[in-house]
């Protein structure tokens, strides 16, 4: 097995999920230069090398996206009292 596929593997059983934010950082840089380098066709094909760099950097995305709060869900007496003591606060 090549160094490339090793690593390409390494990255495969990667949980993205479990990993602090300088590993997070390192596997994405990982998974860049695995997107813009070329490699042998006979090594790693151009297409399967772009499309799994590309999904894996998609899944880690996706993973540190922070769900934005559903304004939906405030009460009506939630709202209020923060209307107030923003009102409190510019008296």
């Amino acid at each position: 097995m090549t160094k490339t596929l090793g690593k390409v593997s390494e990255v495969a059983r990667t949980d993205f999920n479990l990993l602090d934010d300088r590993e997070q950082e390192t596997a994405l840089s990982d998974l860049e230069h695995l997107l813009v380098t070329e490699f042998s066709e006979t090594e790693l094909p151009a297409p399967t090398r772009v499309t799994f760099a590309a999904t894996k950097i998609a899944m880690l995305a996706a993973g540190r996206e922070q769900p934005a709060q559903d304004s939906r869900n405030w009460s009506a007496s939630g709202f209020t009292s923060a209307v107030a003591r923003a009102k409190l606060r510019s008296d």
